[in-house]
């Protein structure tokens, strides 16, 4: 991947509010593929239990599975995502998200992605369905 296109999907994870806020950190990128990381911090990412909550797990699999797409040059909105949870993950901890496109096609991409903790545990594994938006690299809009 082009250092442009890698300057791209980091501009599309800024733009959006959500991602904007949150401190990922981007580990690894390539065509069809993307490795952040969160740090778990326990003040903000905390369950009643004193894990992790698994909603800040859900929601960074749409960012990295997202990304994964962004990496092929196709603008995406989500249709659907389903998480399973392994393990719980540790407050005060970095978590590693690795999303990968399994299948892109012109009009649906299929993703998947896991979440390993620091430790190598496989906390969750994630799959994801995304409607192609636009096809950044050709310029052909699908959806306005």
């Amino acid at each position: 991947m082009t250092e442009e296109g890698k300057a791209e999907v980091l501009r599309l994870l800024q733009q959006n509010p959500f991602d904007a806020q949150m401190d990922y950190r981007l580990e690894d990128i390539r065509e069809g593929m993307v490795t952040l990381s969160l740090y778990m911090r326990d003040d903000i990412f905390q369950n009643s239990r004193g894990a992790v909550h698994g909603g800040v797990l859900y929601g960074l699999s749409d960012t990295v599975m997202g990304a994964a797409c962004f990496s092929m040059g196709k603008r995406v909105t989500t249709m659907g995502l389903q998480i399973n949870y392994l393990r719980p993950a540790k407050v005060n901890t970095r978590v590693i998200g690795v999303g990968k496109v399994r299948q892109a096609g012109h009009h649906i991409m299929r993703t998947e992605c896991d979440f390993h903790a620091e430790d190598g545990h496989t906390l969750a594994h994630c799959e994801g369905t995304f409607f192609v938006l636009q096809d950044v690299r050709n310029a052909q809009e699908v959806v306005q």
